[in-house]
């Protein structure tokens, strides 16, 4: 039960506990050191599952576990803050948690349907969501690049719903696996990545979010070209 794989598992779903509860303190900069430790961890399980051959069922169950708390509930939390501050909107700030809902429809039928050979993901991966809200998040409550207008409650509604839409749908998304030509075949996006690294490292922490729909973007261009060839 307790292998080196599962124990990074369980690290992640401490680490996305814990920043849910800097959420709700308003403790942005714990909130997001936490969320990237989150990120390193779901990476690292995955990978040493794979070197020290420790894959197993519960190993997938407990990964899915953790992702619905620190990519499901945690962005869901976030997205409540950026309402909450709207007063006159307050009733719009419960729709946040259908993000939750949704990762986890989406987590489940990935479970159900990988068969550990997957070349591209259908519909947009539960961390990648997580991601474009932590953007949304930092820069609406740190104000680093704040456009007033992608922060009104009726956008912030319609990004949830688009979110979740995008989760569970079957749109093909590029999963990027390192080979030897993995830059050459993907340059333009890796330069874009670079942008928005260095986007963020100078705080412009909405670069996140630009990131997820370059992303997005770029997958659908990129995989409906190879579908034609």
């Amino acid at each position: 039960m307790f292998s080196v794989a599962n124990i990074l598992t369980g690290l992640n779903l401490y680490c996305g506990s814990l920043a849910i509860l800097y959420v709700s303190m308003n403790k942005v900069s714990n909130a997001l050191l936490l969320f990237l430790l989150c990120l390193i961890f779901d990476f690292l399980d995955g990978l040493v599952a794979r070197a020290l051959r420790e894959e197993s069922e519960l190993g997938i169950q407990l990964d899915s576990l953790a992702d619905v708390v620190s990519f499901g509930v945690l962005p869901s939390m976030m997205m409540y803050k950026i309402l909450d501050q709207n007063l006159e909107w307050n009733n719009l700030k419960y729709s946040s948690f259908v993000l939750v809902v949704m990762a986890g429809f989406r987590l489940a039928r990935f479970n159900i349907e990988a068969d550990g050979k997957v070349k591209n993901f259908q519909g947009l991966p539960v961390p990648a969501m997580a991601i474009f809200i932590v953007g949304l998040y930092s820069d609406s409550l740190l104000r680093s690049m704040t456009i007033e207008w992608l922060y009104h409650p009726y956008i912030i509604v319609l990004i949830i719903i688009t979110c979740s839409l995008l989760m569970i749908s079957r749109i093909p998304i590029l999963k990027i696996t390192f080979s030897r030509n993995v830059f050459k075949e993907h340059f333009l996006l890796w330069v874009l990545l670079l942008i928005c690294i260095i986007m963020l490292t100078l705080g412009n922490f909405i670069f996140a979010s630009v990131f997820i729909v370059i992303h997005i973007l770029y997958s659908i261009i990129k995989l409906s070209q190879l579908k034609n060839l």
